[in-house]
Formats: structure tokens, sequence, C-alpha cells
């Protein structure tokens, strides 16, 4: 099975591909301008590269996975809209993975994630043991503060972004950084949980019925609050686009 997995969810490009279970490629490309539009432009491009790289081609692939956020809002948007557009033009399944079960698999142990939300936010959320294929959340994704961190990640493990590594540095919080690629634990994660739904057998699958199971139409976007650009109404006050004001 072919994989295509990619993230835009932060500043960089990360893109990884898999064979079955085998790792074949893996990327990550910040831009030079270091921002979100050069983010957008280079993300196709940066897909062709690498798929030519390993001799691959979009028609030879099987299943694409994406990286649904939280994260930038520009960049969560452009990979969504990405993977629905080539899982849709390919006629392709499409598996969407939050940033937040990337981050916690393949522990040993329940864990606590947090990334980065801003000064003094997070986004926030608890998996269960990820040993095996199941990676279940303990608690609904949420985004909040360092009280909020506290109080609910107990005395579970914590797994942070670079971020929020330095944030909770200055309050004096031990934790455990990140430093893979985000692609990569998505596309693994992914790979399992269509091997748990559909029977391989020996290698062989039936991609309508994965199709079927994944259908490009369930992706979309993982916000936990509210984009941080403003737009004037008709009297003038600025607001967030889901400002209920």
């Amino acid at each position: 099975m072919k994989i295509l997995s990619f993230s835009t969810s932060g500043m960089a490009i990360q893109l990884a591909l898999l064979d079955g279970e085998r790792l074949i490629l893996e990327r990550s490309c910040m831009p030079q301008a270091s921002n979100r539009q050069e983010s957008a432009s280079m993300l196709l491009p940066t897909i062709d590269e690498a798929i030519k790289e390993v001799g691959w081609s979009q028609s030879s692939l099987d299943l694409i996975v994406v990286d649904i956020g939280p994260g930038s809002f520009t960049g969560v948007r452009v990979s969504v809209v990405t993977a629905r557009t080539l899982g849709q033009g390919l006629n392709l399944p499409v598996a969407g993975i939050s940033t937040l079960e990337a981050m916690a698999y393949g522990r040993s142990r329940p864990c606590f994630v947090a990334m980065h939300a801003g000064p003094g936010k997070f986004f926030l959320a608890a998996f269960a043991d990820s040993a095996k294929e199941v990676l279940a959340p303990l608690r609904t994704a949420a985004y909040g503060g360092i009280e909020e961190l506290k109080a609910q990640r107990g005395e579970l493990d914590l797994i942070v972004d670079q971020g929020a590594a330095e944030a909770l540095a200055q309050a004096g919080i031990p934790c455990q950084i990140f430093a893979q690629n985000i692609a990569t634990e998505a596309a693994f994660l992914a790979y399992n949980r269509v091997s748990l739904q559909e029977s391989l057998g020996n290698g062989e699958f039936s991609r309508s019925t994965l199709t079927a199971s994944f259908p490009w139409q369930s992706v979309v976007p993982l916000y936990l609050r509210n984009p941080s650009v403003t737009l004037k109404k008709h009297n003038g006050i600025a607001h967030t686009p889901n400002d209920p004001s």
C-alpha cells in the first residue's frame, strides 16, 4: 500500500511516503520567507518532487493521509483542501489525523499532549496507551491556558511541541519535546487504522472499499479556537468570523 502523508499545520511542510509499514521517504521543508503563503505555494511541488524521487506517480498512490490540525489556520486549511482535491481527483481514500494524535502515537504509556497556541495558550489532549494499533482519546481535545493544562494533565506523561516547551520551562513544568515528523507519525497511525478496518489478506485490498470507508468528503479541519484575524462588521466593530456577537 503506497501512502502519501503531509502536514502544513506548522511553519514547515512535513511529508512522508510509506509502502505499507516501510518508510520510503521523509522530508521537512522550511519556506525561505517563513510565511504561510509560501508554504501553501510549495506544498504541491514538494509532493510532486517527492513522488518522482522514489519512482512513484500520483496514479500509483493507494492512500492519502493529511494532518487536520490544530495549528495554523492557513496551514491546516491548505493541507485539508489539497488532500480533498487529490482524493477527489484520483478517487483515493483520504484519512485525516490530528496533530495531537500524531504526537501521541507510538507512546508506550498514556500521555497528555500540549501544543503552543499563542501567548499563554495551548491545544490540549490526553490519549490512552498507544503501544497497539488503536489510539484512544481519554477526553475531548481542548484549547486553554496553563491552569487548564495542569488540571487536565493529572499524572500523565507530558508530550509537547517546541513552542509549548519554551512556555512550560518558564513555569518550571518538565515535559518531553516531540521531535518526530508529524506526517510520518500520522501515516503510521492511518495505516494501522486502515489495516484494522480492511482485511488485507496476502497484501491485496480493495481500493473502492477503502475509498468508501475513508471518503475525502469526511476530512475536515480541526479548529479548537477562533481565528486570530479580524474582520469588521458593518458598524465598524472588529470581530472574529466565529464571534457570536
